[in-house]
C-alpha cells in the first residue's frame, strides 16, 4: 500500500475494527477486531477512521483479552487517543485493495468474506 493515494473517504474500504477505549498515557487504544485477517493490524499497516482520508499507521498492536491494544504513529498521547475514540465510533477501515493474506486475487472480497 505504500506510495498509493488513499481512495476517497468511505469508498472501497472495509471496517476492520472499532475503537472501544483508551489505554494509558501514550495514545494506545483498545480495538474490537472485526476482521479475521490479523495482518490488517501489523506494524506499518495503514487504517483510516471511517469516512476520513487521514491515514493512521499502526505502530504497535498486541492482544488484550478479546481485542487488541493498538498504537498509531499519528496518535501520540491520551488526548489524541480520546479524540480518535470519539471520531472512530463508526470504525477503523482498511483499503480493500490491501487484499487478504493468502488471497492475492482478493476472492474473499468478492465472496463477502474477510
Amino acid at each position: 500500500m505504500t506510495g498509493q493515494a488513499p481512495p476517497p473517504a468511505g469508498q472501497d474500504r472495509l471496517v476492520v475494527g472499532l475503537v472501544r477505549g483508551v489505554q494509558g498515557l501514550r495514545g494506545v487504544v483498545r480495538v474490537e477486531v472485526l476482521t479475521d485477517d490479523p495482518g490488517r493490524f501489523e506494524q506499518g499497516s495503514v487504517l483510516f477512521v471511517e469516512g476520513s482520508t487521514e491515514p493512521l499507521t499502526v505502530a504497535s498492536a498486541h492482544a488484550d483479552g478479546p481485542g487488541l491494544l493498538v498504537g498509531f504513529a499519528e496518535v501520540t498521547d491520551r488526548t489524541a487517543a480520546a479524540r480518535l475514540r470519539v471520531h472512530a465510533r463508526a470504525g477503523l477501515a482498511s483499503n480493500r485493495q490491501q487484499g487478504v493474506a493468502g488471497d492475492p486475487q482478493g476472492a474473499g472480497w468478492r465472496s463477502g468474506c474477510r
